[in-house]
C-alpha cells in the first residue's frame, strides 16, 4: 500500500467513527478530498501531492461566503501570525482559507491536525472581527 492509500484509509476510518459527516469528493484529481457541510462554513480536507520535493501533503480549508470578500480580510491575513502555512484562494465568489502541511511534518493524528487547523481559522476570524470592531475606536481616539 502506498502512502496516499495508507493516509486515505486512516482518514476514512477515523471520520467514520468520530466525524461521520465528512463526504468523499470524487471530482478531485491528483489526490483525495472530503467535504463537510454541517458547520457554519464548508470544510475540506485533502490529501495531495504538491511538488516533487514534497511527496505528500495534507490540506485543510474553510470556504467563506462572498460577504468575506467585501471585508479587509486579505490585509488582515497578511498581518496574522500563525504557526501554520496559511494561504487563500479566490474562486466562484468565495474565499478558501487553506492550511497545508507535508505529512512528514505531521506531529499527531489527521483529526488532530484538522482540529488544530479549525481552531486556527476560528482564531483568525475572531481576531479579524476584533480588529474591525476596534478600528472605529482607534479613529475616535486619534481625533481627540
Amino acid at each position: 500500500m502506498d502512502r496516499m492509500a495508507w493516509y486515505r484509509s486512516l482518514f476514512e476510518e477515523a471520520v467514520c467513527k468520530l466525524e461521520p459527516m465528512w463526504e468523499k469528493d470524487d471530482s478531485c484529481t491528483g489526490g483525495s478530498r472530503w467535504r463537510k457541510r454541517n458547520y457554519p462554513f464548508e470544510e475540506q480536507f485533502q490529501l495531495t501531492r504538491l511538488e516533487r520535493e514534497v511527496p505528500l501533503a495534507i490540506m485543510y480549508s474553510f470556504l467563506l461566503p462572498e460577504i468575506y470578500l467585501q471585508a479587509s480580510i486579505f490585509e488582515e491575513l497578511r498581518r496574522y501570525e500563525s504557526g501554520f502555512e496559511l494561504s487563500y484562494i479566490l474562486m466562484d465568489r468565495m474565499l478558501r482559507l487553506v492550511i497545508t502541511l507535508p505529512v512528514d511534518e505531521l506531529r499527531g493524528t489527521l483529526l488532530g491536525f484538522i482540529h488544530q487547523a479549525r481552531a486556527e481559522f476560528m482564531d483568525i476570524l475572531d481576531w479579524i472581527v476584533k480588529r474591525a470592531n476596534a478600528a472605529p475606536l482607534r479613529v475616535l481616539a486619534a481625533q481627540r
